[in-house]
């Protein structure tokens, strides 16, 4: 494939996952839980923006969207998740910050196993 071709491949590629991410952040606030739920898990699961997203939800208004957001970046595995939680803590709901408690745990025990921390 010529060099040209596979730019504009990638821009593609690019631009969907993208696209997807939006997609994903909007059903943060879907009336179906079980939506929400599956957004979140799906926003840790792709890694680098999905997780910048997510770290970004921890500062929603709406108390829902914190608490999928730290329970899905709670499951991600990723250091920089630690940090924004600990940066996000205390929340004013006790339920949010139940699942941001529980998640930096789940993070910390994560990395000692990793021998990240």
């Amino acid at each position: 494939m010529p060099e040209g071709g596979y730019i504009v491949t990638r821009l593609g590629q690019l631009q969907s996952r993208n696209r997807e991410s939006e997609y994903l952040v909007a059903h943060l606030k879907h009336r179906d839980i079980d939506m929400r739920w599956k957004a979140a898990r799906l926003l840790g699961e792709m890694r680098g923006q999905g997780i910048d997203l997510l770290m970004k939800a921890l500062y929603d208004d709406d108390r829902g969207v914190r608490l999928l957001a730290a329970w899905a970046l709670g499951k991600t595995k990723d250091i920089r998740a630690a940090d924004a939680l600990i940066r996000a803590s205390p929340d004013e709901n006790s339920d949010v910050q139940l699942a941001i408690d529980g998640a930096i745990q789940r993070l910390s025990r994560t990395c000692i196993v990793a021998g990240l921390l």
